[in-house]
């Protein structure tokens, strides 16, 4: 019993011992985990969890936006810390680093995805550790509370707080804990802050946090806002009860950040959360509540600086009304409602129109809420100033608009459009398609291309529905209500048009309200109108209980017609005339000075009265002139000039229908301009103008077309071109006086529809010349030194006169050389000549004016001796180009060899399927012997070095007696490289080619094969002279003798001395048989070779000559 008690006691020793050991060890203090964004848009979905000793500590911690953020979390020295992730958007802007327990060591530090582990460190037992985390809860304009983690262990004896203002000053309280209220501070302004722990052992002191206070009263503040911020940016408060305004300034990024403003309550005070203010911020506003919270929403890519200033005021002694409302009841009755402002009962109001802004003076009293206005004047736009009577203070004034609908009105009526393009008052439209306005029938496009004949009772403005797309139906027009009831046979009258080009047009229908209810389909129309017409629907066959309306409507038919068009006007709800108008009145046979008019007899009626006046004038007020004819004949008329005709019936007894109208322009006389502003999409006679018979016409040309896209042309009666042409129409800037020797003047325009412009045409008449000039002259060289001349007489002369000079020298002032002759023949002209001849008619005596043209004479051909050396390139009468227009480098100037930039011609070869040409002037060889010679180089591209031909390019030379067929006198090819110092080509002896039309061609071809070779290939100093090149002595040498020549098999060639070498060359300038026989005879075998033209070189010492065979 002794033994095991004495063991327990130990046990219990040990165990106890253990016990404080551990508790010892395993006291806790806290960590702070500092998450850090380098971007600064937060960590974008990635968070961590952070355990201690396996078990989670801090779950999935994240910075929702801004570039930091912390937490705390308690471990004991030695635990371990480990670090699970999760993974979001852009992990690389991840850090992060744990501070421990003694706000100094950093226990570890990384990016997303360290896991750990790192050891916690806490503060040794009885050591004095400084606070950590400071921060502050909760600013106000005076105050801040601040907080702060105790980090020594077992709790420091007391804290001790210091803050520092802007200024340098300090100031200190001692024995404080946390959290901790700071009192007297200055509005709108930083301090810097720290705690010390005090303990047994001594002091330590933090590092410095920061805080500003909110704005006071008169205080501005500048705010730099984060990006991806969203939220409360800055709140302001104003003493108890007192109202605050803020005035704002500065920006967010226009379209990307927003902000918005209300009071304490939420009452929206600048923008809304859902429609936010963006951009350039101004104003003031005001909170009655003293509060004004700031909202925002940034995106995170440009942030910028708002500014807000604040003020607080006591609230007015009297307070104005709020939730002002007016409705009008009828078009002269309105409602009004408000809400108190406070306890007040009696009221002022102001009624009067929209817009004449705030009163001046004194309301009208009233202690009426609701309160009925009445008087009032139908469709009218009123606005109502209120304002509250607190025992004579006054409040300020609110206000609201509203406005007064339509009246009924009473028959008979009338609606005609001139609204200016707008739907007129009372009326009302509905459909897919709306119902226009206008007075344009071009811009419409109304009508038959946008061209109405005929013309409504008023003109003007008309209403029309361009039923083209969508595809629609029920589109309606609806009138006002109108009292009928002082009529005794009720009438619908309006004008028609629905002509749309010849295409099927809409359903077009008319109902009718009755009082009770609507009849459907009272008239119905779906054909084409030819213009405008007058529509009279009868009313009398309804039951009229009430004020009546009318509904035009517009269905779309067939479906998909681009071309659904209707237009009305002149809507009359009236009595039944006793006495019919005319219907169709037209102009017809409209000319300078006079017009026709015709029309439909209203009934039976056989006279009627006429007023003819400038257009606009206006309906007559008086009578007309009495006429019983029609067709009517309108003569005296001014030219160029608008008129309008009204005409009305006389039905006898003093009985006279109503005014029908149409208007009419005269067309331009001799001496008049016009001006014409084209339609879009016109196509064809655009004016015509004649002159009095027997006269000649002519036409000053002004103004433009648009340049791409619009043409135009004028011809005379017969249609020959005047200016421009069907065929070549003018377009752009017009300009000109053009005659039209038949008197009349056709103007023809194509317009694309896309932009018009302005034409002016000035028209002028005159008796014709007495004696007519000649047309039809034209002039042709036969060679160089001949032309025939022809025209066609400008009456019945059979004399003439003609001037042949150098072209450009202008009219003659003289008499020139007299003919009979018509063709004509010229000599001794001079080749390659541009002239002129001038012609003119011998009517006996009376000579008409000149006329001319011009022509050239081809060049003489040229006699040698003659050399081309490039210096000025191609040369006087050579051409350089591509036969099959192959894209490649043509013949073009260089230096010979790439030696300077000129004096030679060169063509680069790189590619394939490129032939370029350089082509001589013709030549005269008629007069004996002649020889050519030229020399060539190749160098790589744009230098001087050797490079091989393509495998299959070729230079050749060629030369022809009819222009048409050539045979090649020498090819340079892969086999055949003059080099890039420059080779002559063996001589030619031209004495085969004896003609007056010689040409010769020298060709480059690429060939078809792309090789890799680039390189330049050069032609110079092109020579036909009439001795050989070769020296005396040099010809000397050679002199040989060579036949036959044609030859069928073989060929004798003798010489003075031993002849080292004989190669036979075909047209290609291939080799097809080569010897060295060193003796003065030998024999050349061409009895195998093909029929055709081959060169024999010959070769004695270090000279050769080449001659011409052919073989048969």
């Amino acid at each position: 019993m002794k033994k095991i008690t004495q063991s327990f006691l130990i046990f219990t020793i040990l165990f106890f011992a253990t016990s404080f050991v551990n508790t010892a060890n395993s006291q806790d203090c806290s960590h702070t985990f500092n998450m850090i964004d380098t971007y600064g848009d937060g960590w974008n979905g990635n968070a961590v969890t952070v355990n201690v000793n396996g078990n989670p500590v801090a779950v999935d911690q994240t910075i929702p936006s801004g570039s930091s953020g912390s937490f705390t979390f308690n471990a004991s020295t030695g635990d371990q810390i480990t670090l699970t992730w999760t993974t979001g958007s852009y992990t690389s802007e991840v850090e992060w680093n744990i501070v421990g327990g003694d706000g100094t060591t950093t226990v570890g530090s990384g990016g997303h995805g360290s896991p750990g582990p790192f050891a916690a460190v806490c503060p040794a037992a009885g050591s004095c550790v400084a606070p950590s985390s400071l921060s502050t809860t909760s600013t106000t304009s005076d105050s801040a509370t601040v907080t702060w983690v105790d980090n020594t262990p077992g709790g420091a004896d007391s804290f001790d707080i210091e803050y520092t203002d802007s200024t340098g000053t300090a100031t200190t309280f001692t024995d404080v804990t946390s959290p901790y209220t700071i009192t007297g501070l200055t509005s709108g302004t930083a301090y810097t802050f720290n705690v010390t722990s005090n303990c047994a052992s001594g002091s330590e002191t933090s590092s410095d946090a920061s805080f500003e206070t909110s704005a006071g009263c008169g205080d501005s503040t500048s705010i730099l806002y984060d990006n991806n911020f969203d939220g409360l940016v800055y709140s302001f408060s104003a003493p108890s009860g007192q109202y605050a305004s803020v005035a704002v300034g500065g920006e967010t990024e226009n379209n990307y950040d927003v902000m918005w403003i209300t009071d304490g309550s939420g009452n929206d005070l600048y923008g809304s959360s859902a429609a936010p203010v963006t951009g350039a911020l101004s104003g003031t506003y005001e909170s009655t509540d003293g509060t004004i919270l700031i909202y925002l929403t940034s995106d995170g890519s440009v942030n910028r600086t708002m500014t807000f200033a604040f003020s607080c005021y006591d609230p007015p002694s009297c307070i104005a009304p709020t939730a002002l409302s007016a409705a009008a009841t009828s078009s002269t009755e309105a409602t009004v409602s408000w809400t108190a402002g406070d306890s007040e009962t009696a009221w002022e109001y102001v009624v009067q129109a929209a817009g004449t802004g705030e009163p001046t003076g004194a309301g009208t009293a009233t202690t009426t809420n609701p309160l009925s206005l009445s008087g009032l004047t139908a469709i009218t736009a009123y606005e109502i100033y209120l304002r509250a009577d607190c025992g004579g203070d006054l409040s300020p004034w609110v206000n609201t608009d509203f406005t007064t609908p339509c009246d009924t009105f009473t028959a008979p009526y009338s609606q005609d459009f001139e609204n200016a393009g707008a739907i007129p008052d009372c009326w009302s439209m509905s459909g897919a398609e709306p119902w226009l306005f206008t007075n344009s029938a071009a811009a419409s496009h109304i009508g038959n291309a946008g061209s109405i004949g005929n013309t409504t009772a008023s003109g003007g403005y008309f209403a029309y529905v361009d039923d083209s797309s969508p595809d629609s139906t029920g589109t309606t027009l609806v009138s006002p209500l109108i009292d009928t009831s002082s009529l005794t046979t009720p009438v619908l009258s309006f004008y028609l048009l629905s002509n749309n080009e010849g295409n099927s047009n809409v359903s077009f229908s008319v109902d009718v309200y009755d009082g009770a209810a609507w009849n459907t389909g009272f008239y119905t129309s779906s054909s084409n109108t030819a213009d405008w017409e007058e529509v009279i629907v009868n009313l009398s066959s309804l039951t009229i209980t009430g004020p009546i309306q009318v509904r035009f409507v517009v269905d779309e038919r067939p479906t998909g017609d681009f071309y659904d068009d209707v237009a009305i006007d002149d809507v009359k709800i009236m009595e039944l005339p006793s006495c019919a108008k005319p219907t169709d009145l037209s102009v017809s046979n409209i000319t300078s000075i006079s017009a026709s008019l015709t029309w439909n007899a209203g009934d039976s009626e056989t006279a009627w009265e006429y007023v003819i006046q400038a257009s606009g004038t206006g309906e007559p007020t008086g009578a007309g002139t009495a006429t019983t004819t029609n067709p009517l004949s309108l003569s005296g008329l001014i030219s160029n000039t608008d008129y309008e005709i009204y005409l009305r019936a006389n039905c006898g007894g003093g009985e006279l229908s109503e005014w029908v109208r149409t208007t009419f322009i005269t067309t331009a006389g001799c001496g008049d301009s016009v001006s014409i502003t084209y339609e879009n999409s016109f196509n064809g006679l655009v004016y015509s103008f004649s002159a009095p018979t027997g006269q000649y016409a002519s036409v000053t040309v002004g103004g433009q077309t648009e340049s791409c896209c619009d043409d135009m042309w004028i011809t005379d009666g017969s249609g020959n071109p005047l200016y421009g042409s069907q065929a070549s129409p003018i377009a752009g800037s017009l300009s000109g006086t053009y005659e039209s020797t038949d008197g009349t003047v056709l103007i023809y325009l194509t317009s694309d529809g896309s932009v018009n412009y302005e034409m002016t045409f000035a028209f002028s008449c005159y008796d014709p010349p007495s004696c007519i000039a000649p047309t039809g002259l034209s002039a042709t060289a036969t060679s160089p030194t001949e032309a025939t001349v022809s025209w066609t007489a400008g009456d019945s002369e059979t004399a003439w006169e003609y001037v042949v000079q150098a072209a450009g020298t202008g009219e003659p002032t003289g008499a020139g050389t007299a003919t009979t002759t018509n063709p004509l023949s010229l000599s001794g002209l001079t080749g390659n000549t541009d002239y002129v001849i001038y012609l003119r008619a011998d009517c006996g005596g009376d000579l008409s004016p000149w006329v001319s043209t011009d022509f050239i004479t081809p060049p003489a051909p040229i006699v040698p001796d003659y050399i081309n050396d490039f210096t000025a390139f191609p040369g006087d009468l050579w051409s350089a180009g591509s036969p099959n227009g192959s894209f490649g480098s043509a013949w073009t100037a260089d230096g010979f060899a790439n030696d300077g930039s000129t004096g030679a011609a060169k063509s680069n070869i790189y590619s394939s399927n490129n032939i370029q040409v350089l082509e001589s002037p013709i030549f005269d060889l008629s007069g004996g012997v002649y020889y050519l010679n030229l020399k060539a180089a190749v160098t790589a591209w744009n230098n001087t070095n050797a490079i091989a031909m393509g495998s299959d390019d070729s230079v050749s030379v060629s030369v022809s007696v009819d222009g048409g067929n050539y045979d090649v006198l020498h090819t340079w090819n892969e086999s055949n490289n003059p080099g890039p110092t420059g080779t002559n080509m063996p001589e030619v002896e031209l004495d085969a080619y004896s003609s007056t039309n010689v040409k010769f061609v020298i060709t480059m071809s690429d060939g078809t094969v792309d090789d890799t070779e680039d390189y330049d290939f050069f032609i110079d100093d092109f020579q036909i002279t009439t001795t050989s090149s070769l020296g005396i002595q040099e010809v000397s040498a050679l002199q040989f003798t060579y036949f036959p020549n044609p030859v069928n098999d073989q060929l004798t060639i003798s010489a003075q001395t031993n002849i080292d070498n004989i190669v036979v060359l075909n047209m290609l300038g291939q080799v097809v048989s080569s010897q060295s026989p060193n003796s003065l005879n030998c024999l050349v075998d061409m009895a195998a070779m093909r029929t055709g033209v081959y060169f024999v070189q010959v070769s004695i010492g270090n000279n050769t000559q080449t001659v011409r065979v052919l073989k048969q």
